[in-house]
């Protein structure tokens, strides 16, 4: 069961944060509390990158280095010309006539 599962420390945490809401609240900061609660849980589970571990943005990455397997503008500029997948069906003269067609000419 996931109540006996935490911790002394988390439970200290949980009646802590829950005393101090209801403090927030007689003071009708209660909004203010919960935001700040939300942003102090981003920011103290923000964790250090180990060496060789990529970040989903590329920007972060060494050399702008991607994932393996991203879908990006060159990729499919690359399929396109490669002839690989077919995405200009998705843009084709017959799909847009048909779409047109089927929503009464509007």
């Amino acid at each position: 069961m996931a109540i006996f599962s935490l911790s002394l420390k988390a439970w200290i945490l949980v009646i802590l944060w829950f005393i101090l809401a209801h403090v927030a609240h007689k003071w009708d900061l209660g909004p203010i509390y919960i935001l700040g609660t939300g942003f102090c849980t981003i920011f103290l589970n923000l964790g250090r990158r180990q060496p060789g571990d990529v970040s989903a943005y590329s920007i972060f990455n060494e050399d702008f280095r991607e994932l393996p397997r991203t879908l990006n503008a060159d990729a499919i500029d690359r399929d396109m010309r490669t002839g690989k997948t077919n995405y200009t069906r998705l843009r084709s003269k017959n799909n847009l006539q048909k779409a047109h067609n089927s929503n009464g000419g509007r």
